[in-house]
């Protein structure tokens, strides 16, 4: 990691300028530009306030000459004599020099003009009634045809008894003015060449300041950039970039360990996972050299490693396995009890040893297969997929199935046996008892049975047998439950039978169905029939052995009769 820092560092390209510098440069320049634009700030502020304040006290001057002219006019008003105020007018033009003129003007124009040399009677043109619809003051620089020069005009309405009579304008000379403002011009010149001389002056001994600390900080980070961790900056200017030199070492040194553990990990991850290479090249041996099958599945069920055994139980090649989702090979009738298991097992992270399940083949064929589930974890614990050993049971489940079957059925009709007779029978007697309902047992016997198997033989007595089991299911209802239980014997029972198919009507149906003739080995066989007897729960008995019995002795009846059914209630 260290030569890595240190190739990069020599691969860097030589700086035109030096650092340390650049850094001198950049703080001077942004120093000085902060400066100047404080002091045009400060100077664009100043000029225009200071300019306010100048018309303002000719503006006071101004009213202080209206205030005097307006008293003495308001008397001529009365008396209807302006030689009063116009005398006065004059005396202050005399007393003041820098007002030059005085103008009364009234609404229609007529007007007073005075100078420091004349007065006179005028009609003005309307320049000199001010349009202000508020009547208020108003002042302006402009160029008087009445002295011939600039003027700063100040027109102030003139009201009598509470009506507006006119203007006072005042005249005054604007030398002054621009004496005083230029003036400020040169104070303000002055004032900004000194600030930005010292401004500048302290911005080079700042720079110089920041530079220095600043250019070894970035010595010592290029060290430790090429490598030397254990250089560090000692500053010791007594202010915030002495802390932030301090900072900058606690993290060097914070960087230093971090860097060494992290090497530490580095090494003893790349054991570990050099062993867990060889561990997995081991696993991966045993797991091709058995004879189960083996899958391993991510979180959202698709496959990821299938030895060779899975592929062949599945008829898939590993290739075609990889990524397949498991949904595919399950079949939508099984996927939610098998997201109930995995889901068990994500949880729990307890494993479930073995469970049934059928798959679906490439081809097409479903497969019965029993597997174990297994929680699949990282190194760093997170759960990532399960894996599973399989294995392809399904002629083991076909042998059972074959002996179930065989252990409940009849081999040559395929009916029911005696076995199944007797729990199927109990079984229902128990939930009549419960539910309070009834059920009716047929115990039937075929008459001259033995004359077949006498006169044509017993594979002639076979075939016999087997069309008479499909003409009994011929005459039931799919929920009747038919049972072969002896060489000639069969029973019926009638699962809560209804009025318009009562037991008699059944057992009457099939003593005609088995009574029918027969072409067995181009022979015709018309001897048969069937004795019938009757018995229901629990209007006869209220138990299996009971109810057998006293079907039985119905038969009996029955067969006294010949080709007849008979009811153990009638006996």
């Amino acid at each position: 990691m260290t030569e890595c820092i240190v190739e990069k560092e020599l691969r860097r390209k030589p700086e035109k300028i030096p650092r340390r510098r650049r850094i001198f440069l950049r703080t001077l320049l942004l120093s000085w530009l902060i400066i100047v634009f404080t002091v045009t700030i400060f100077v664009f502020a100043i000029i225009p306030y200071q300019k306010s304040q100048l018309r303002n006290e000719m503006k006071i001057q101004a009213s202080v000459a209206f205030s005097s002219v307006s008293q003495i006019a308001e008397n001529s008003i009365i008396i209807e004599d302006y030689s009063t105020v116009v005398d006065h007018c004059l005396t202050l033009l005399q007393k003041n020099a820098r007002i030059l003129y005085i103008v009364i003007t009234r609404h229609d124009g007529f007007s007073l003009v005075h100078t420091s040399t004349n007065w006179s009677q005028k009609t003005l043109d309307s320049k000199w009634l001010p349009r202000d619809k508020q009547n208020s003051e108003s002042s302006r620089f402009l160029m008087s045809e009445i002295v011939n020069q600039e003027v700063y005009n100040v027109s102030f309405p003139f009201r009598y008894s509470g009506i507006d009579w006119g203007w006072i304008h005042i005249g005054l000379a604007p030398e002054r003015f621009y004496s005083d403002l230029k003036s400020l011009y040169v104070r303000i010149i002055l004032t900004s060449i000194l600030a930005i001389s010292l401004g500048m002056v302290a911005s080079y001994y700042f720079a110089r300041r920041i530079s220095k600390p600043i250019m070894l900080l970035n010595q010592v980070a290029k060290s430790i950039r090429s490598g030397d961790l254990s250089a560090r900056a000692e500053i010791n200017s007594g202010d915030e970039v002495e802390s932030l030199a301090d900072s900058f070492n606690r993290t060097a040194e914070h960087l230093k360990i971090e860097i060494t553990e992290k090497e530490a990990e580095i090494r003893e991850r790349k054991m570990v996972e050099a062993a867990l290479r060889e561990s997995e090249e081991r696993y991966r041996t045993i797991i091709e050299s058995i004879e189960d099958g083996y899958y391993e599945v991510d979180t959202y069920g698709n496959m990821t490693f299938v030895n060779e055994v899975m592929s062949k139980i599945l008829g898939y090649s590993a290739q075609e396995l990889t990524g397949m989702n498991s949904i595919k090979l399950i079949g939508k009738d099984n996927k939610k009890t098998v997201y109930r298991i995995f889901a068990g097992v994500f949880f729990s992270e307890k494993p479930i040893s073995v469970f049934g399940l059928e798959i679906m083949r490439k081809d097409g064929n479903k497969r019965q297969i029993e597997t174990s589930i297994a929680l699949v974890k990282n190194l760093m614990g997170e759960k990532i997929g399960f894996r599973g050993v399989a294995r392809d049971v399904d002629e083991r489940k076909k042998q059972e199935e074959n002996l179930i079957y065989t252990a409940y059925h009849d081999v040559l009709t395929g009916l029911k046996n005696r076995k199944w007779f007797y729990e199927k029978l109990s079984d229902l007697i128990k939930h009549a008892k419960r539910y309070q309902y009834e059920i009716t047992l047929l115990y039937i016997d075929i008459d001259n049975f033995k004359k077949v198997n006498d006169r044509i033989g017993h594979e002639a007595g076979d075939l016999l047998l087997q069309i008479i089991a499909e003409r009994l299911r011929n005459c039931l209802r799919k929920t009747d439950a038919i049972a072969r239980i002896g060489g000639d014997e069969f029973t019926v029972i009638l699962d809560n039978p209804t009025e318009d198919l009562s037991p008699e009507v059944v057992a009457g149906k099939i003593v005609e169905s088995i009574h029918k003739s027969y072409h067995i080995h181009e022979q015709s066989i018309d001897y048969i029939s069937a004795s019938i007897g009757i018995s229901s729960f629990p209007k006869d008995a209220d138990d299996l052995e009971s109810l057998v019995k006293k079907a039985d002795t119905a038969m009996y009846q029955a067969k006294e009769k010949g080709n007849c059914y008979s009811s153990c209630h009638s006996v």
